[in-house]
């Protein structure tokens, strides 16, 4: 088996925040997206991925609205430390290619399998 391996942090501060604008959407998902590209999740979806016995760091994060500087608690930056490298290519509707010479791929999205 394949095994992606990250690195375990051991410097966290608890000084990091994310922002939102409430008049983007104000209903916390377990998975919140960012414009750094973090895993940030839910403690909710923390207690679940900690039963699996997966590898992942969890490190409590701040998330802070824009305007009213509201604080929704409970979020969490996930580091993972070790996961399965794994992609089904004969049930998925993929294009390899390289690049600077890397091979990679791109998976076709929810909009392309609607179609079927």
């Amino acid at each position: 088996m394949n095994y992606v391996l990250g690195r375990k942090y051991n410097k966290w501060d608890g000084k990091f925040y994310f922002t939102f604008n409430m008049d983007e959407g104000s209903i916390p998902a377990d998975c919140l997206i960012n414009d750094m590209s973090w895993l940030i999740v839910s403690k909710r979806l923390m207690k679940l991925l900690e039963e699996q016995n997966t590898e992942i760091q969890f490190f409590p994060v701040k998330i802070i609205e824009k305007m009213e500087r509201l604080k929704i608690e409970e979020y969490y930056i996930a580091n993972v430390i070790k996961m399965i490298d794994a992609l089904c290519l004969e049930r998925s509707v993929y294009t390899e290619n390289k690049v600077n010479g890397y091979e990679n791929g791109l998976i076709r999205g929810r909009d392309y399998m609607e179609k079927w």
